[in-house]
C-alpha cells in the first residue's frame, strides 16, 4: 500500500520527468544556431577555419624544429611553411576549403621532412626545360627563398623585365625550375599574391617529385596543387562577382602555373592548352585595363608568346590578333622592337588570320585568294627585315656550325650565341615554315583558277622545305650543346612543324621525305624520354 505521502511525491516526479521530455523534445536537434545573417555565419566559420589551420601548421613547425634539434640533421632541408602573420593579411586566404555550409575544418597533412637531394647533375629532368628569360620573376620575398631552399634548386639574382618600365624592385629572384614558355613577372611584396605563391609551390613540388627518388614529395604535391586548384576556382567566383580585392593578373598567373603543374604531370599538351584558353578567356574579360600594370603587360607577352604555337598547329583565330590588342596606348609607347621575340609574335599574329580563314575557305574566289598572296609577300618581306635586325643585334656571328651529334639528317647544327637569340630564332624558322606554305597553298589555288599567280607553287614549296631543314639544324644545341641556358620547351614548335610539313609532303606531293620523318621522329622519341613529349606523334 503506498503511503499518500509516497504517492504525491511519485506524482510529482511523473510531472517532472514529463516536463522535462516535453521540454527537451520542443528543443531543436544539434548545435544551437549562431545568432546574426548567414553571411555572418559562413565569415565566422572562415575565421574559424583558418584560426585551426595557422594553429596546425605552428604545431608541425615547433614539430619540424624540435626534430632537427634532436636529429642534429642540417644536410636535409625542411619545407618552411610561411609565418601565420603573414598570411593574416592575405585576402585570398577568405578562399579555404570549406563550403559555405560546413562548421568543420580538415588540416593540412603533415609536411614531409627529407626533401629530394641534390640532384646529380648527369641526370635528365625538367630543369632547364624552360628559357631563362620565360621563367616566374617573384619578388625578393620569405616566398621565394622558401621555394628555392625548399627544392634546394640554384637561385641567382636577374633583372627583372619590369625594369625596362621604371618600377618594381631594384632586383628580383628567378627560380630556375620555371616548365612554362611564358614570360611573367609579378611584384612579389604584394598581399594579394598568397593563391599565385601556393599554386607555384605545387608546380615545383611535382618537378622535384619527378626529378627525385622520394615518394613522399609527389604525394604531397598533389596536395598543394589541389588546394591551389580550390583556392583559384574560389578567387574566380570572386572575382565573377566583381569583388575589387581579387585581381585578374594574379588569376592569370595563378592559372598558368596551374597548367604547369598538369603539364608536369600527366604530360598532356592538349590539357596544357586547354588551360591556356580559359587564360586568354580572362585576360579577354579583363579587358586592356589589365595591362596597365608592368606585370599585368609582362604577363600579356608571356602568354602571348605561349599560345603562338597551339594557335598555329590548332588553326584558331583568337582576340590577340585585333587591332586594340596589337596597338593599345601602352604599348605602342615602349615598343617591342627592343625585343625581337615579341616583334617576331606581332608578324605571327598579323597572318594568322589570314592562314586560318585559307585552311576553312570552301569557295574559291579570285581576288581573295591574290589578296591573300598580296598579304603573304609582305609578312615574308618582314620576316626578312626581322632577321636582319636580329643579325645586328651581334657584334659576330648569330650562331656558328658544329658537327651533328644527332646523326641522320645534316652533318653540321646551329650553336648560338646567345641564349635569347636563339630562343628567338628558333620560333622564327617555325613562323617561316607555316608562312611559305600558306604562300604555297594559295598560288596552286590560283593555278587551279586557270589563272598565273606571281609565285610559282614550286618555288614556295622549296622554301618551306629549306627552312624546314634550318629549323631542325637549331633543335641540336638546345638539348645538347646548351642544355643549362634552357629552352628546350621552345624547341618543340620548329620540331612539330618541320615534322609536319615532312609528312605532308610525303603523302600529297609523293616526295621522298623518309629521311626527314625519321630523324624527327628519332628526336621526338630522345626528348619524350627526356621528359619533354613533343606537340604530336606522327
Amino acid at each position: 500500500m503506498i503511503h499518500p505521502g509516497q504517492a504525491a511525491h511519485i506524482f510529482t516526479c511523473k510531472e517532472t520527468k514529463m516536463s522535462k521530455r516535453t521540454t527537451q523534445s520542443s528543443m531543436p536537434i544539434g548545435r544551437p544556431r549562431l545568432p546574426g545573417t548567414e553571411f555572418e555565419r559562413a565569415q565566422a566559420r572562415r575565421e574559424k577555419v583558418r584560426a585551426n589551420v595557422q594553429a596546425f601548421r605552428k604545431r608541425q613547425k615547433e614539430k619540424r624544429v624540435l626534430n632537427q634539434a634532436e636529429d642534429g640533421d642540417e644536410e636535409n632541408l625542411v619545407l618552411q611553411v610561411p609565418d601565420d602573420n603573414a598570411q593574416d593579411s592575405d585576402p585570398f586566404l577568405s578562399c579555404t576549403d570549406e563550403s559555405p555550409g560546413s562548421t568543420s575544418s580538415t588540416p593540412n597533412p603533415p609536411i614531409y621532412q627529407n626533401l629530394p637531394a641534390p640532384k646529380d647533375q648527369n641526370r635528365e629532368s625538367w630543369l632547364w626545360a624552360i628559357p631563362f628569360e620565360m621563367g616566374v620573376n617573384l619578388g625578393d620575398s620569405f616566398t621565394t627563398s622558401t621555394l628555392a631552399a625548399a627544392l634546394q634548386y640554384d637561385s641567382l639574382v636577374a633583372d627583372s623585365p619590369s625594369a625596362i618600365f621604371g618600377s618594381g624592385t631594384d632586383s628580383k629572384i628567378t627560380i630556375k625550375c620555371a616548365t612554362w614558355t611564358a614570360s611573367t613577372s609579378l611584384e612579389g611584396q604584394s598581399q594579394e599574391a598568397g593563391v599565385l605563391i601556393e599554386a607555384a609551390l605545387g608546380a615545383a613540388l611535382a618537378i622535384a617529385g619527378r626529378d627525385g627518388d622520394n615518394q613522399a614529395t609527389p604525394l604531397y604535391a598533389t596536395h598543394v596543387q589541389n588546394r591551389a586548384l580550390r583556392r583559384l576556382r574560389c578567387c574566380l567566383r570572386q572575382y565573377e562577382q566583381g569583388e575589387s580585392s581579387v585581381d585578374a593578373v594574379l588569376l592569370s598567373l595563378t592559372a598558368l602555373t596551374c597548367a604547369m603543374s598538369e603539364l608536369a604531370a600527366n604530360r598532356s599538351w592538349d590539357n596544357f592548352n586547354r588551360h591556356l584558353l580559359g587564360i586568354g578567356a580572362l585576360i579577354s574579360h579583363s579587358g586592356l585595363a589589365m595591362l596597365k600594370s608592368p606585370a599585368g603587360l609582362e604577363n600579356f607577352h608571356g602568354y602571348r608568346a605561349l599560345q603562338i604555337p597551339f594557335l598555329f598547329m590548332n588553326r584558331h583565330t583568337t582576340f590577340l590578333s585585333s587591332s586594340e590588342w596589337m596597338r593599345f596606348p601602352s604599348r605602342v609607347a615602349k615598343s617591342t622592337t627592343r625585343d625581337p621575340l615579341q616583334s617576331l609574335v606581332d608578324i605571327a599574329l598579323g597572318i594568322l588570320p589570314d592562314i586560318v580563314k585559307q585552311d576553312v575557305a570552301t569557295k574559291r574566289n579570285l581576288p581573295l585568294l591574290s589578296e591573300r598572296l598580296q598579304r603573304a609577300m609582305e609578312v615574308m618581306a618582314e620576316l626578312d627585315s626581322w632577321e636582319r635586325r636580329l643579325r645586328k643585334r651581334h657584334q659576330t656571328a648569330l650562331y656558328v656550325e658544329r658537327p651533328a651529334i644527332w646523326k641522320g639528317l645534316h652533318d653540321l647544327t646551329f650553336e648560338f650565341v646567345v641564349p635569347s637569340s636563339a630562343i628567338a630564332f628558333a620560333m622564327y624558322t617555325a613562323l617561316r615554315i607555316h608562312v611559305a606554305s600558306f604562300m604555297a597553298n594559295v598560288s596552286e589555288e590560283i593555278h587551279s583558277l586557270k589563272h598565273e599567280a606571281w609565285v610559282d607553287p614550286n618555288m614556295a614549296v622549296q622554301q618551306a622545305l629549306y627552312w624546314s631543314h634550318i629549323a631542325c639544324q637549331c633543335i641540336e644545341s638546345f638539348h645538347v650543346t646548351a642544355a643549362d641556358f634552357g629552352g628546350r620547351v621552345v624547341s618543340l614548335w620548329p620540331l612539330e612543324t618541320a615534322w609536319e610539313l615532312f609528312s605532308r609532303l610525303g603523302t600529297e606531293k609523293s616526295m621522298d621525305m623518309s629521311k626527314e620523318t625519321a630523324w624527327c621522329r628519332s628526336v621526338a622519341e630522345r626528348l619524350a624520354l627526356r621528359g619533354i613529349p613533343p606537340y604530336r606523334w606522327r
